[in-house]
């Protein structure tokens, strides 16, 4: 059951359903993540934009890291071992120990980018430490936002991933994962 809500909590999140503050969460905050009391375009114009929200170092556990994480930020068990499912305002971003079956090189990460989904704009960048990919697709809610990102830390390789229902929040989850420290 537990991971039943967290796969729904990801699709509800990409899609700019849901949302909250906290583990309490407060009522403000949800209706207002989830576009109550707001007008269509209103609901739009609050979920192409990232949050600007102060973040402050935050240890996330299920990896050893700490991450920036905007006040409020939600941070539960993630789907596999040894990873994380980080819920904000910004979005969500699944955060894991890197496996052996996952992608190892930048080429590798763009070759899985398109499996299954016909992705376009399909971009890779080295990174001093690893690499991103990012590429988005059309789907039955809209447009998608993904995100794959690599990162070498203190010898262990991690990896972000994220599927947004816009580029603001996506790069949000880039900065994140830069942020991520030992």
């Amino acid at each position: 059951m537990k991971i039943v809500l967290s796969v729904a909590s990801v699709v509800l999140f990409a899609c700019g359903v849901g949302g909250g503050s906290g583990a309490a969460g407060s009522s403000s905050s949800q209706a207002a993540a989830s576009g109550v009391g707001k007008t269509e375009s209103d609901a739009k114009a609050t979920s192409s934009v990232a949050t600007t929200a102060a973040k402050k170092p935050t240890k996330v556990a299920q990896v050893g890291l700490t991450a920036d994480l905007p006040e409020g930020a939600m941070i539960n068990d993630g789907i596999t071992e040894n990873s994380a499912m980080i819920s904000s305002e910004d979005g969500t971003v699944t955060l894991k120990v890197a496996s052996k079956t996952d992608p190892e090189t930048m080429q590798q990460g763009k070759d899985s980018a398109l499996l299954g989904d016909n992705g376009k704009n399909l971009k890779g960048e080295k990174t001093s430490d690893g690499w991103v990919v990012t590429w988005e697709n059309s789907g039955s809610m809209g447009e998608n936002f993904w995100l794959t990102m690599r990162r070498e830390i203190a010898g262990k390789a991690y990896l972000c991933s994220t599927m947004q229902s816009n580029d603001a929040q996506r790069k949000a989850a880039i900065d994140m994962c830069n942020s991520l420290k030992p």
